[in-house]
């Protein structure tokens, strides 16, 4: 009879290859302290989007007064959960799609896109207020025929884009650990069912034996009265 091998946590993957060639801490930090980082400065950058405006000047909180200062402790709260939902939308998006739910997914995917558009406006705009073009973007420029003081730099582009970007294949890349996961479940609840077995045989072995042992201990007691029974007669008869 053919069985189906089903996949299990141990099947050979990349993302696996990867995390076994790292040390356990390394894999620790970038799992946990790498993200709340990663959550963190955009929480800083959108929160600074939030606050442009506000007040003068983000720099002199001694002049902004109860109620402003309030209003820049909310905006970061703000650009925090901003942050928080951006990275949540990437990973439900990406879920989505591989479960084949495409309306949510393309919705959580859309969000995605809205908020690293306005995070990738926030990170131009925040540097706008201290472009300075290096010797590699001038070169860069030089190179594509752009003059060298051009208002947006390949620099500026970068760092602009990289956060967005991190949240949006953070999801993506995390599908490989919902799978391992499953797989898990998979592998102990298949455990569970031949430990079940095993315990529902070992009971009628058990049953068995007893009831075997029941029978050999009744057929030696038929057996002891039918000899008592025999050796009766004989034994009123004999005078001694």
């Amino acid at each position: 009879m053919a069985t189906t091998v089903k996949p299990t946590a141990t099947t050979p993957d990349v993302y696996e290859e990867a995390a076994h060639h790292l040390p356990p801490f390394i894999n620790f930090i970038i799992n946990n302290l790498l993200l709340l980082l990663l959550l963190v400065a955009e929480g800083y950058l959108m929160g600074s989007l939030f606050s442009r405006g506000w007040v003068d000047n983000i720099e002199a909180p001694n002049h902004w007064g109860t109620y402003h200062g309030v209003g820049v402790i909310l905006f970061y709260a703000a650009g925090a959960a901003t942050a928080g939902l951006g990275l949540r939308s990437s990973v439900a998006a990406a879920a989505a799609m591989r479960g084949k739910k495409w309306g949510f997914g393309l919705f959580n995917l859309f969000t995605l896109f809205i908020l690293s558009a306005a995070e990738i406006w926030s990170s131009l705009s925040e540097r706008s207020f201290h472009l300075v073009a290096s010797p590699a973007d001038k070169a860069l420029l030089a190179y594509v025929g752009q003059p060298p003081d051009a208002a947006i730099s390949p620099t500026l582009l970068v760092v602009s884009l990289v956060l967005p970007f991190a949240s949006l294949s953070y999801g993506f890349s995390q599908q490989r650990k919902a799978r391992v996961s499953s797989a898990d479940l998979q592998d102990e609840e298949m455990a569970m069912d031949r430990k079940i077995l095993h315990a529902e045989k070992q009971a009628r072995l058990n049953a068995a034996r007893a009831k075997g042992m029941a029978q050999t201990g009744r057929a030696f007691w038929r057996g002891a009265q039918q000899d008592q029974a025999d050796a009766g007669p004989e034994a009123s008869a004999d005078p001694q």
